[in-house]
């Protein structure tokens, strides 16, 4: 982390909630005693309990802490991880749909905590990231000219979303309670929320919807601007994403 991440990841932080995540159970084990028999078994087992991505991601961890320490002469053996191919990654086509919509914003305003209401209902108004979200900053956004500038992007580079009339009627409300740097301020070491699970998994419970993640909302937004007729590079521009113009 320090010689390596902090320096040069743009999120650092990604990489250590990962390794505490999946690979802190290795801790009191040397590099030569994992073998690559235990990576394959290891990583199998993520893709089967929890998710092939999340097992691809904790290979890529791995991989690379091994590579850091060769480079850097602690360790002299081969990569066990070399050469142990990814797993397919099926993409995701769910979003809301039907009455779904409809259970889903009447569960959202049952919610107990109205800074979970008004972060879930951020992300369908906006279609960002629940990472984005979850850093918006006071700082990056103008309310008179309902726009937010997101700084901090998958593809690292930063774009503006265009407020919505519900997005910014939270902004207006939320910014006479939260008077910190961040709008969705927690308890965390961040200063901001992170991993709102229990408040989304008591909010697809109260809905009746199964299959449904965070991020599926920002698929539901890019679905209502497609039913209203925006083009691809529409939407993506709106999602800071790039498409590709067809020729």
């Amino acid at each position: 982390m320090d010689r390596h991440a902090r320096t040069r990841n743009r999120k650092p932080e990604n990489a250590e909630n990962n390794y505490r995540r999946y690979l802190s159970e290795w801790n009191n084990r040397k590099l030569s005693e994992i073998k690559r028999s235990d990576v394959q078994v290891y990583i199998a087992k993520l893709a089967k309990t929890i998710s092939p991505a999340t097992a691809n991601i904790t290979l890529a961890l791995l991989r690379a802490m091994f590579n850091r320490a060769i480079d850097w002469e602690l360790f002299k053996d081969t990569n066990p991880t070399a050469n142990i191919p990814k797993y397919p990654e099926v993409s995701r086509d769910r979003f809301l749909y039907g009455d779904e919509l409809e259970r889903f914003l009447t569960a959202l305003h049952k919610l107990e905590s109205a800074t979970m209401r008004d972060f879930f209902m951020m992300l369908l108004a906006t279609g960002a990231r629940k990472s984005n979200v979850a850093e918006m900053r006071w700082a990056d956004i103008n309310l008179s000219a309902a726009i937010w500038r997101v700084p901090d992007t998958k593809n690292g580079e930063p774009y503006q979303v265009a407020l919505t009339s519900p997005a910014l009627e939270i902004l207006n409300h939320r910014c006479k309670v939260e008077k910190g740097e961040w709008v969705f301020s927690g308890t965390s070491k961040s200063g901001h929320i992170e991993e709102p699970k229990k408040a989304w998994a008591s909010l697809l419970k109260h809905a009746e919807i199964e299959n449904l993640r965070m991020h599926d909302l920002r698929r539901t937004f890019g679905s209502f601007m497609a039913a209203q007729g925006a083009s691809l590079q529409m939407i993506g521009k709106t999602l800071g994403i790039r498409v590709r113009k067809l020729r």
